[in-house]
């Protein structure tokens, strides 16, 4: 792949920024703990290029998310009626480009008939237009206790390992012994794509296989993993929407690696025990793009393309 081509990403987000080119991710958050988690994938959705974020949430907090998130258009879903509260949901649904489920999801009954409910519907879909979706954190919690056989074919997993060792019911040193190995098991035993996330992340899709080291320990901190589903969420909204083309591993690679980038950059920025997730999410912004490609092409650009099947 040719620096040129990361650089063109951002670019064709920003010319097509607009709600029905750039993409239409829709979060959904159902607890009350969930703001900040909201917060931090909203706001990657955003600086990633994505045209119109809509958050689902509860109807007894979406005043306090659409204060934390003035930029998004808030759904309120009725807490004490599934059945109507995923109609409303469905319909959005329908006019969403990519779905991004799991942070700060919760695991009560409420969430877990909502996941079973949303999974249901993508099988449903697959006839028709697949929903791009990410799935991570409690919605990935919640898969790992379901015996269901859901068509996964369009989801984005994103574990760390300990949701890794949970999906596969295992512990947790046997998935950190082989990460490699654990990757795969996933991808056969689920029929998603994997992003396995760790200082060096795993990617599988059905193109083949690759590694993400680009990244910082200042990383390790909550949120980070939320607006790494953010990030990716937005592409993925983005090529449903026609804004580019790519393959599922390369989309997989850009999304980490500018997370990643964007890490590195606001560790130097705010120090490495001082960054903050919000911080990561504030150097996807048009700042960076320059320092992730200098002008010589490298040496950012050298090591996050890397292909290993």
């Amino acid at each position: 792949m040719k620096p040129e081509l990361l650089r063109a990403l951002p670019k064709m987000d920003l010319l097509l920024a607009r709600p029905a080119l750039a993409g239409s991710p829709l979060p959904y958050a159902l607890r009350r703990q969930a703001a900040r988690q909201v917060l931090d994938e909203y706001r990657a959705a955003l600086r990633a290029g994505a045209g119109l974020v809509t958050v689902a949430c509860p109807d007894n907090i979406w005043q306090i998310i659409q204060t934390l998130c003035p930029c998004a258009t808030c759904l309120p879903l009725p807490e004490d009626d599934p059945t109507s509260a995923f109609l409303l949901l469905e319909k959005a649904l329908n006019q969403a480009d990519c779905l991004g489920m799991g942070c700060g999801l919760g695991q009560g009954p409420w969430a877990q008939e909502m996941v079973r409910r949303v999974l249901g519907s993508l099988r449903r879909r697959q006839d028709s237009r697949p929903l791009p979706t990410v799935v991570d954190a409690d919605a990935l919690n919640l898969l790992s206790h379901s015996d269901e056989g859901y068509d996964l074919s369009s989801c984005v997993l994103t574990p760390h390992p300990a949701e890794a060792a949970r999906l596969l019911r295992c512990e947790v040193s046997q998935v950190l012994a082989d990460q490699e190995a654990a990757a795969r098991q996933l991808r056969r035993q689920y029929g998603a794509a994997i992003v396995l996330k760790n200082a060096v992340s795993h990617l599988i899709a059905k193109e083949g296989e690759a590694l993400n080291v680009l990244g910082t320990p200042a990383m390790a901190k909550g949120g980070s993993g939320d607006a790494l589903t953010g990030v990716m969420a937005a592409l993925l909204a983005g090529r449903a929407a026609g804004a580019y083309a790519m393959d599922d591993l390369f989309l997989m690679q850009a999304a980490c690696a500018l997370h990643g980038l964007a890490g590195e950059r606001a560790a130097q920025r705010c120090g490495e025990r001082g960054m903050l997730a919000t911080d990561l999410c504030a150097c996807l912004g048009f700042d960076f793009w320059e320092a992730a490609i200098p002008s010589n092409g490298n040496p950012w650009f050298s090591h996050w393309g890397c292909r290993i099947g």
